[in-house]
């Protein structure tokens, strides 16, 4: 069986959400799909099809995240969240300081 790996868009948001309401129940018509999938980076979203099919078996993605932080006298700033490009968890210190500006 060979896999391929595709690049998906924001055309491919329900097959998408297929795969993730297989890995984790959540209810399907709570968000229409544009909103649920509005946050995703889709230049960093991949799917994995198996030889045959068009449908994913599995996908990867990122998150486009942001972070507020405060900045002098009191103002806030809202940065983009630099952090692992897999899950972005750890925002770095350079976002930090940008936002503090």
């Amino acid at each position: 069986m060979t896999i391929s790996i595709v690049p998906l868009t924001a055309a491919d948001r329900q097959r998408l959400l297929n795969v993730d309401l297989a890995a984790f129940f959540f209810d399907p018509n709570a968000y229409p799909a544009e909103v649920a999938t509005r946050h995703f980076d889709w230049a960093s979203t991949f799917g994995a099809s198996r030889e045959g099919t068009e449908d994913p078996a599995g996908v990867c993605t990122s998150y486009d995240m942001a972070v507020t932080a405060t900045g002098p006298l009191g103002s806030l700033a809202r940065c983009p969240w630099q952090g692992c490009r897999g899950c972005r968890s750890t925002p770095t210190i350079a976002v930090a300081a940008c936002c503090a500006r």
